[in-house]
């Protein structure tokens, strides 16, 4: 079986940048490098003399580390045959000009390393975590670092980040080199315990989030989504049932629990000294019930602003309202309508009252400011269908004599019910009507404009 998780839903508030870095350093160690552990090695084995029915072969590692076979051959350059007294081959060695030189230094595998039974070297509880045995176990622990990675890091950034990856990897190293002074020898290298404890951080700080997964099994691929819980007391609970099979000896089983461990003592710990924010949705107040109080506390904050907004907008358009009635009492409808149409914009569906607007429209008639009176007119219209005919028939004359718009003001005429209306009133209105008929009919453009 095969599973990937490739991306979650918690709250990324910092980009993976450190996460990302990570990645890149560690696929930089295994190729320039090579693999740590099994054949690549600081010192290569001599080869090995094997004989198959009288023909003999040497066996030997070649400078990448791969397994090699030659037919033993006197001339060749490579190897020095050793024999008996009878002229019999029984060994072989390297000649000195064959003989493949191991990397030194930081390009040596051990560098990358921890070794064991051989004293405490600290610079080993930095650089073991960056060497990797294989492309396969990078890739696994890549996969691993950057979903997890994107959780923990997009919670508290970059530098909070490196300083908990490598108090995970320097801590579990530590221990590990410590427990291990008394060993024969061996040696571990990888990320995997560093990843370990970042899942148990993930399911800390946000076991409530779900993991998108990739899964293969056999002949038959699906994704699906899975609480980081979930995914996380899944590995672990695995880890354990093989380190127990396993008699609970030194091997990755138990150093990956090592690392979690490490990453649950740093997950508690910054919860409880508040050096991270989970909103109330960590581990404990789940458990505890206090993401949902959260979730009330956070709801009702959010009534309470909103019905603060509200009051205030409430307030400034009731002063509104007095101050233009003011203005219209002092006979200064001008500057009444700027203050209307300037909070009109501020203020977004809010509109005057039908008595203050009609004092209004009344006042900018009475100072002849038809450009001003016109919006509003139409506004009044529009906003009170069954308010005031006089504004009707007001506003389709002006239509009609000063905007020269027949079509539009016969869309107002069609409003004005005749037998609301008295017999001058009707009178005047059937001469709109005959009217603004003539000028359609004079004007098709008019007509084409209006219904655009």
């Amino acid at each position: 079986m095969l599973l990937i998780p490739y991306k979650t839903d918690a709250p990324i508030y910092h980009l993976p940048y450190a996460t990302v870095g990570l990645m890149i350093a560690n696929t930089i160690v295994l190729f320039v490098v090579g693999a740590v552990g099994g054949l690549s090695l600081d010192e290569f084995p001599e080869p090995e003399l094997d004989v198959i029915n009288g023909v003999y072969f040497v066996e030997y590692v070649d400078k990448d580390g791969d397994d090699a076979v030659a037919l033993l051959d006197e001339n060749d350059p490579r190897f020095e045959i050793r024999r008996d007294e009878n002229g019999e081959a029984v060994g072989v060695s390297w000649s000195e000009e064959a003989k493949p030189q191991p990397k030194s230094g930081i390009l040596a595998p051990s560098f990358w390393q921890l070794t064991y039974g051989d004293g405490l070297h600290p610079h080993e509880w930095i650089t073991s975590n960056f060497g990797h045995s294989g492309l396969m176990h990078l890739i696994g622990n890549m996969v691993f670092l950057w979903v997890f990675g994107l959780v923990v890091e997009g919670k508290v950034g970059w530098m909070r980040f490196l300083a908990i990856y490598f108090g995970i990897g320097i801590g579990e190293c530590a221990f590990e080199q410590t427990i291990m002074l008394g060993s024969a020898g061996g040696a571990s290298c990888g990320a995997s315990s560093i990843v370990f404890g970042l899942m148990v951080i993930a399911l800390l700080w946000a076991p409530e989030n779900h993991m998108s997964c990739f899964v293969w099994i056999v002949t038959m691929a699906t994704f699906f989504d899975v609480k980081i819980v979930t995914l996380a007391m899944i590995y672990v609970a695995l880890e354990v049932l093989w380190a127990t099979l396993d008699g609970f000896a030194i091997g990755t089983s138990v150093l990956h629990l090592f690392g979690a461990a490490f990453g649950l003592a740093i997950g508690v710990l910054m919860l409880k000294l508040n050096l991270v924010d989970c909103e109330g949705w960590d581990y404990f107040s789940v458990r505890a019930g206090r993401h949902i109080k959260s979730s009330w506390v956070m709801r009702e904050q959010e009534d309470a602003d909103t019905a603060h907004y509200e009051k205030g907008v409430s307030q400034k358009q009731t002063a509104i309202e007095q101050h233009v009635q003011r203005l219209l009492d002092e006979g200064n409808a001008q500057e009444a309508h700027r203050l209307y149409v300037n909070s009109s914009h501020g203020l977004g569906q809010w509109d005057l009252p039908e008595e203050t607007l009609l004092g209004l429209i009344t006042g900018l008639d009475r100072e002849k400011r038809y450009d001003a009176v016109l919006p509003v007119m139409t506004n009044y219209v529009e906003r009170y269908p069954q308010g005031s005919i006089l504004v009707r028939l007001k506003l389709a004359q002006l239509l009609l004599e000063r905007e020269k718009r027949p079509a539009k003001a016969m869309r107002v005429i069609e409003m004005i019910e005749p037998a609301q209306l008295n017999e001058r009133m009707q009178q005047a209105l059937a001469r709109m009507r005959t009217k603004a008929e003539q000028l359609a009919a004079d004007d098709d453009t008019e007509l084409e404009l209006a219904d655009e």
